[in-house]
């Protein structure tokens, strides 16, 4: 009997779903076969009912990979790595747009990571208009003579951070 992972159920061996099969021919009710193979009479009824219906009992190989199914095949796998090579500089949803795809774009984005093509958006720096230079300069004149205040501050490497919703996201 092997047991199942995390799990109090166990699956039948191919011997006792033949033994099932055999006290079954013999006559025997649900009941009586899952008590001498220490089972429950739902599993005998499933076991006999595959029996009768394809003439076997033993276990299926389990697909390798189980839950939902992909939502892009191998061909439209292709297709978006190409859209995306060829139009660098598209957002996702412009990519998936243009391939015809009904997929996210961050199912998009998904997928073009797992092919190893990372997708960033080009932002261009703006200029500093005239004031944005006014209050930059004022900002410094006022710290001019500070000495042990810029102990207490944090400093880091140029970073933008937001609160919110995600602009620039790709």
């Amino acid at each position: 009997m092997q047991q199942h992972k995390n799990s109090k159920r166990r699956e039948l061996s191919d011997e006792e779903r033949v033994s099932v099969i055999l006290l079954y021919k013999e006559g025997k009710t649900y009941r009586k076969i899952g008590e001498e193979i220490r089972t429950s009479r739902t599993t005998v009824g499933r076991i006999v009912q595959r029996y009768e219906e394809t003439g076997h009992v033993l276990r299926m190989p389990r697909k390798s990979a189980r839950g939902r199914n992909p939502a892009l095949s191998k061909h439209s796998k292709q297709l978006l790595v190409r859209t995306s090579d060829k139009r660098p500089r598209a957002s996702l949803a412009e990519i998936v747009e243009e391939t015809h795809l009904h997929i996210h774009p961050k199912t998009a984005g998904r997928y073009l990571r797992q092919e190893n093509h990372y997708v960033h958006l080009c932002l261009c720096k703006p200029w500093l208009d005239h004031n944005s230079r006014k209050r930059c300069k004022r900002w410094c004149r006022e710290r001019k003579h500070w000495s042990h205040e810029w102990r207490k501050m944090v400093y880091t490497d140029e970073m933008k951070l937001q609160v919110g919703a995600a602009v620039g996201e790709r």
